[in-house]
């Protein structure tokens, strides 16, 4: 049995008889340790720590652009002393959050730089004449659509000038 466990033992044959010892319970309830701190480990090594020192450990996931996946970005109590046996919560990286890009081909300048936008992605823009697409809408993208990327990876779109006037004087 690890420590930190609870252990109920039932015993039979009297009724509403409390057989704890309370005072040895409430001590060993009220034991105070060091709470390591875990952020920037791993979250394996982290959980091994935390366990180690006789903690419970609940653990959540979030994107982060800044820790690499897999490892603590935060936790709570963040260091001091907690009571033994009681719930230390760490937050875990998964990265950067991944964007599938989305196809804005043909679609308006205003309409594409909005959807690349709302998926979380950057916007470039550049212009070139064209004589089979219309001023004013994608001629390409420089990320295919469906291809899945990193949050606020720029996209660059072409747009057509229309086609071009030339002069012959």
């Amino acid at each position: 049995v690890s420590a930190g466990t609870t252990i109920n033992v039932i015993i039979a044959g009297t009724q509403n008889v409390d057989f704890t010892d309370s005072e040895s319970q409430s001590e060993s309830e009220q034991k105070d340790v060091p709470v390591p701190n875990v952020v920037g480990r791993l979250e394996k090594d982290a959980s091994s720590a935390l366990a180690a020192a006789g903690f419970k450990v609940s653990k959540t996931y979030k994107y982060d652009d800044s820790v690499d996946a897999g490892k603590v970005i935060s936790q709570s109590p963040r260091g001091g002393n907690a009571q033994e046996g009681s719930t230390v919560t760490i937050v875990i990286s998964q990265g950067k959050k991944s964007i599938t890009v989305p196809s804005v081909q043909g679609h308006s300048q205003k309409d594409a730089q909005a959807a690349l936008q709302k998926a979380g992605l950057k916007v470039a823009v550049k212009e070139e004449y064209s004589d089979s697409v219309k001023a004013g809408q994608v001629i390409s993208q420089s990320v295919s659509s469906g291809k899945i990327v990193p949050a606020d990876t720029t996209v660059t779109i072409t747009v057509s000038k229309g086609p071009e006037e030339k002069n012959y004087s």
